[in-house]
């Protein structure tokens, strides 16, 4: 059975996020970015660099909650910076959810947020 993997993606102009989950988080970020058929249509268009990974997930359905929760979440969180929103909706998360860890955190340190 596979490793599943939650990521937050930001694009290089430091406007967007997008979160998302996957089984091969290299090969995944190759699809955003344009270099493999099969990304996101909402990540058209832009070049994307990969914020943090989430791993240890049960299986599929444990990393496709953690992924809709951690949308939801960044929708309820107080702020209008998105990133701070989706940074702050992510301890959340993994401060509840057994078993799950951030397994890379590129600090981009972007002085902007996403939408």
């Amino acid at each position: 059975m596979p490793d599943w993997f939650c990521y937050m993606l930001v694009s290089t102009d430091g406007k967007r996020t997008y979160v998302g989950a996957t089984v091969d988080p290299t090969r995944r970020l190759r699809q955003h970015n344009g270099e493999l058929v099969g990304g996101a249509r909402a990540t058209k268009g832009r070049q994307w660099t990969r914020r943090f990974l989430v791993g240890g997930f049960e299986d599929e359905r444990d990393a496709l909650r953690f992924e809709w929760r951690w949308k939801w979440l960044t929708r309820q969180a107080p702020g209008v910076i998105y990133m701070d929103r989706r940074c702050h909706a992510l301890s959340l998360l993994l401060s509840d959810w057994e078993g799950c860890e951030i397994i890379e955190d590129n600090d981009l340190s972007l002085s902007t947020g996403g939408e």
